[in-house]
Order: structure tokens, then sequence, then C-alpha cells
């Protein structure tokens, strides 16, 4: 599925928030080495970023819906972790020590997700069918998986 920035779990802003607007740029710029990205450059970060969401996609897809991508701060903190280091690493070249880490745990993290050993923070019980994955919390009276 090709990235669509009003179904994404993250979006291109928050990747640059993560490594910089030129950060991203230069970890983009890969043909010219101009400083800038043209419509080719742009589509690793989008590419990046739908990697990324379809992990997370397939973390999730047995419990909750995912179409269209719930809203979700924790996936995207997730999706953000993977896509900088998929980016980083483009053509070949190493990460920064702290984006392997934050990769590596964030795949971690929905490896846990999808064998039920945790649960998505923050997820509406609304996007989770009746009786799967879901149980009453009894100090606060609602819905958490």
């Amino acid at each position: 599925m090709p990235y669509d920035a009003s179904n994404t779990y993250a979006t291109l802003t928050q990747l640059e928030q993560r490594l910089t607007v030129y950060g991203l740029t230069w970890c983009c710029d890969q043909d010219d080495f101009d400083s800038e990205r043209d419509a080719a450059e742009a589509a690793y970060a989008t590419d990046a970023l739908e990697y990324a969401n379809a992990l997370a996609d397939a973390a999730i897809q047995g419990i909750a819906r995912i179409s269209p991508r719930p809203s979700n701060n924790w996936l995207s903190g997730r999706v953000v972790d993977i896509a900088a280091y998929r980016i980083a690493t483009l053509g070949g070249r190493s990460a920064a020590e702290p984006l392997r880490l934050e990769y590596e745990g964030a795949l971690a993290l929905l490896d846990q997700v999808r064998s039920g050993a945790m649960t998505v923070p923050g997820i509406p019980p609304s996007l989770i069918p009746f009786g799967v994955g879901y149980t009453s919390n009894a100090r606060t009276d609602d819905m958490q998986w």
C-alpha cells in the first residue's frame, strides 16, 4: 500500500522532528547531494513511514481494526522509531547507536503486542471487536487491553 498522509500512524513532520529537517534531508539526499529533497528523494521518507506502518498494522491487526489506522501516540512513536532507522540506513549506511536501539526496541515492543504479551496504550475500545483481547479494569472501570 502506498503511503497516505491521511491514513498513517506517524507523519513526515513527526519523522522530521525526530531526525530534524536537515537530518532527514541528508538521509534522503541520495542522488546529487544538493541538500534538497526532490520528489524522488522525498519518496524515500514516505516509503520508510509506510514500511513502519505495515509493521504496526501486522502487530495489531488480530486485535484491533486498522482501517482506517487509529490515531495513537504510542504507535506513532514506534513507527517513527522504525522509519527513522530505515531512512538513516538507506544505501547501506550505518545508523547512529540511539537510532538502532530505538528501532530494535520498537520491533521488540510490536512483537510483544503481536504475541499478546503486552497491550497498546490508548487504543479506544470502540476499535476492538467485542470479545477480543480486552478486559474490564476494576480500578478505573474502563476497557483496556
